[in-house]
């Protein structure tokens, strides 16, 4: 199609961001829409080169070329860019990311991404959803993907490789070019597909690819291919063409283009079918959110947490073993001890306004796990305590020969207390990690299911406290179900990092700890309505059957804490709602709440992970090198937990030498003693564990990171 730049209408009042635009056809785009009366912020990591630019551009008023600088290898420096752009309090009209690198040698972003990937895709999309709120009330707007023909490198059969993506030995240049520039377009077609979702229709999204353009881009580029490619190459001023149609034609709009691919020059196209998969492109959503916090959202989370304002405060990396806890726990717990702390069931007004605390506390750890009703929630001490307390319940209802399934990678309480049913006949057998993969794979417990003629209970961990992976739970149920079973599962590694949700999980049973998750030390202990019904009574002979929770709380129930609970449903309501700006119920603020912590941790889980991987064969990680993997078609994820060995080093040494930097990680088995005898690591005095929250910051990270590195060497 024919376009020129005369074709771009008046643009006066209207407010761009341009990425990378101190060259060629971002340098380009810039000077065009400064020329129709286009306010231009030219998003550019120097402030030098972005000032040459702008005093050698042909551009009468240079007023409308504004620089803000922006480091697409840095997160941080991506929020630290919107905070900035937010404080100018403009409208945004165009979002064009047209920043990008080619082929260059491996390296790892600031958060621990390939710089490619990083730069080309998961910087732009951090930008972008976190601009996406002005886009949306400046609208009509545009969002302008610059994407490339090179989608068609993308790794086969999806486009995408996520698995191997930081992995050095793996890394292939052109072919992880071309993963992302299709991640590119998978961006484009599923934020169009979410705002239609939404009902909006005037924010316009689009990928384009320029042509194959004479700039720095190639500079990484074998001389011979520059050579070839310099007989196919178009100037920058055609280069820019098409991203400046689709950035200010009326065609767009006319015609309702959203999630649509455009080529040179200013025509719409056909992608290759792989980045029209629609489930690959909602499947990259999330990984491509791995963004930290900004500093505001960081401020107020850290803020909620007392212990974290002290002076000289150690850094904190042990949550796994016991987490900060929120100043809205303890005011609660202190406000219940000082005005009801007085016995339950009374006819006066300070007992009945207790009770009613206490009921109400029961009701929102309800809405936190999402129980179908208060009554399934058992409260008490412990984890440990709560499991030995269910098989005591439990223990009537076995039979000599009845099969009970345990893993090898579980903490000693979702296994010691099993085995106690061996008394009653029960025959105990176990689900063993893969010592290659050190996944629990769904394939061997089909296999042991299938030896078994009486299964009973099938006993796991939602996430190993050692190995920080997440099991498949859902599907072990429906495996575990299928063969007339029941499941129970210990979440105590899980809660902190996820939003529990019992009724997706599948399990019968389900069980963590508050002090893992910010709160103090108690426990929640889930289980279904009928199976708890049918458990014979643990309290007095004239508590009812059905009396629940009551016939399984024999006296541990401490009302205080039950009460302070409730600040943790407090703070992730207010977390997901005021700091992160989302709309919606309580339980839907807090899904927003922990999909943030999530896409935090994973930044910092991520740093951690590339510092070991380049240490080996010196480090041995114990668990998922990567963010994720997969086994036999099934995709595990895991927690912000990380462990690892050392060749050569007893783990004890390590620790205690980072001690000395104020730095708290912790060494042993974790009461996971079967795990550390199945991998044969008590030899190396168990695993160096770094185990980290979402009120850790990058800088934390980054610092211990950095006395490990001097401890390693």
């Amino acid at each position: 199609m024919a376009f020129s730049f005369d074709d771009i209408p008046t643009l006066d009042g209207k407010v761009a961001i341009v990425t990378g635009c101190n060259t060629g056809i971002g340098l380009v785009t810039a000077r065009e829409l400064a020329k129709k009366g286009c306010h231009v912020i030219m998003a550019n990591r120097s402030r030098e080169k972005s000032a040459a630019a702008i005093a050698a551009v042909d551009v009468a008023d240079k007023s409308k070329l504004e620089f803000l600088e922006l480091n697409l290898l840095s997160l941080r420096s991506v929020y630290a860019f919107v905070d900035a752009f937010k404080a100018r309090n403009l409208p945004l009209h165009l979002l064009i990311n047209n920043a990008g690198i080619m082929n260059p040698p491996f390296q790892l972003s600031e958060d621990g991404i390939e710089s490619q990937f990083a730069t080309n895709h998961v910087a732009h999309h951090a930008l972008t959803v976190a601009l996406l709120p002005i886009l949306e009330a400046s609208a009509p707007s545009r969002i302008v993907v610059v994407s490339s023909s090179a989608h068609n490198m993308a790794p086969r059969p999806t486009g995408l490789d996520l698995a191997n993506l930081n992995d050095p030995s793996k890394y292939a240049s052109w072919k992880w070019y071309g993963q992302s520039k299709i991640a590119n377009i998978f961006f484009a077609r599923e934020l169009s597909r979410q705002l239609a979702a939404r009902n909006v229709k005037n924010v316009y999204v689009n990928a384009v690819h320029p042509g194959v353009v004479k700039t720095e881009l190639v500079r990484h580029t074998f001389w011979l291919l520059k050579w070839l490619l310099s007989w196919f190459q178009i100037d920058a001023d055609d280069g820019a063409k098409t991203q400046l149609y689709v950035a200010t034609s009326n065609d767009v709009i006319d015609n309702d283009w959203h999630g649509q691919y455009f080529v040179p020059i200013a025509t719409l196209s056909e992608t290759n079918k792989a980045a029209l998969n629609p489930d690959v492109a909602k499947d990259l959503w999330d990984p491509s959110t791995l963004h930290a916090f900004s500093a505001d959202e960081l401020a107020a989370v850290r803020a909620e947490f007392p212990s974290l304002s002290i002076p000289n405060q150690t850094i904190f990396m042990d949550n796994a073993g016991g987490s900060q806890v929120l100043k809205r726990v303890a005011d609660r717990v202190y406000e219940y001890m000082t005005t009801t702390s007085v016995q339950l069931g009374a006819s006066y007004g300070t007992s009945v306004t207790a009770q009613s605390r206490v009921v109400q506390a029961r009701e929102s750890i309800a809405t936190l796990i999402n129980a179908t009703r208060s009554e399934e929630v058992v409260m008490g001490g412990s984890t440990t305590g709560l499991m030995f307390l269910i098989i005591q319940a439990i223990l009537p209802t076995i039979e000599p020969g009845d099969e009970i399934i345990v893993t090898d990678t579980d903490h000693e309480a979702n296994v010691g207390a099993w085995r106690r049913l061996a008394k009653a006949g029960a025959v105990i057998k176990t689900w063993h990690v893969n010592p290659l993969s050190l996944l629990l794979d769904l394939a061997d417990l089909t296999a042991l299911l299938a030896t078994c003629s009486r299964p009973k209970w099938v006993a796991m961990t939602h996430a190993s406290n050692v190995l920080g992976t997440v099991n498949p739970v859902a599907a072990v149920a429906k495996l575990v179900h299928a063969a007339g079973a029941r499941l129970s599962v210990d979440a105590v590694a899980y809660a902190p990092h996820r939003l529990v949700d019992v009724q997706a999980s599948g399990a019968d049973l389900y069980v963590f700890s508050f002090y893992k998750v910010f709160g103090p030390h108690y426990a929640v202990l889930w289980g279904r309505y009928d199976l708890l019904v049918s458990l014979p009574s643990l309290n007095h002979h004239f508590i009812a059957a059905d009396n629940l929770p009551y016939k399984l709380q024999p006296g541990h129930v401490n009302f205080e804490l039950s009460y302070g609970c409730q600040g943790l449903v407090d703070y992730l309501v207010h977390m997901g709602g005021s700091v992160f700006g989302c709309d919606g119920s309580p339980r839907q603020l807090m899904q927003h709440a922990f999909r943030r912590f999530e896409q935090h941790e994973n930044v910092l889980t991520e740093l951690v992970l590339a510092f070991l991987r380049a240490k080996r064969p010196l480090v041995r990680i114990i668990g998922l090198p990567t963010l994720q993997s997969e086994a036999n078609g099934t995709v595990y994820h895991r927690v912000a937990t990380v462990s690892f060995v050392v060749q050569g080093k007893q783990s004890p040494d390590i620790v205690r030498r980072m001690d000395a930097f104020n730095v708290g990680i912790r060494h042993g088995d974790f009461y996971a003693v079967q795990l550390i005898d199945v991998l044969g690591l008590r030899a190396y005095g168990g695993v160096v564990r770094v185990s980290l929250a979402h009120y850790n910051s990058v800088d934390e990270v980054q610092t211990m990171l950095g006395h490990l590195d001097a401890t390693l060497a």
